[in-house]
């Protein structure tokens, strides 16, 4: 169990430890990156667990049954789980550029650039360019 909270307060924290919390992560100071590599990691352990035996004295036939399924299904989890890192950086990425303004810059580097490479490209073809016509030969 991962404890991920907005602030500090130890009495949760303890109660979370005595209820068998292996990490506790603050929200504050953790980045997409550093939270994706926790969480990986501690999938790729827990994918090579040992199934539990039913033999478990303290524990039900459906806990040892949920955790079963749980741990066979931790592969799939895992590649999910980085899946929806990816297209939450790639938002977070694509939000702080257009917050700064940076996609209208880059859209018109690309513009600007993709043309000179092509007007450089006619002319290395033998092909007269022609600015502002209709049509361009």
């Amino acid at each position: 169990m991962i404890v991920f909270s907005n602030a500090y307060q130890p009495k949760i924290i303890d109660d979370a430890w005595q209820a068998g919390a292996t990490m506790a992560l603050m929200k504050s100071n953790i980045s997409n990156s550093r939270l994706s590599e926790t969480v990986n990691d501690l999938l790729s352990r827990h994918e090579n667990e040992a199934v539990p035996s039913t033999e478990a004295g303290d524990e039900s036939a459906l806990q040892i049954e949920q955790r079963q399924e749980f741990l066979a299904g931790l592969p799939e989890i895992s590649e999910r789980f980085q899946q929806v890192h990816q297209a939450f950086q790639a938002a977070t990425d694509e939000r702080f550029l257009a917050d700064h303004n940076l996609l209208a810059k880059w859209d018109g580097f690309e513009e600007a650039e993709t043309k000179r490479g092509l007007i450089a490209w006619c002319e290395s073809q033998g092909l007269r360019v022609r600015e502002n016509a209709s049509k361009t030969v």
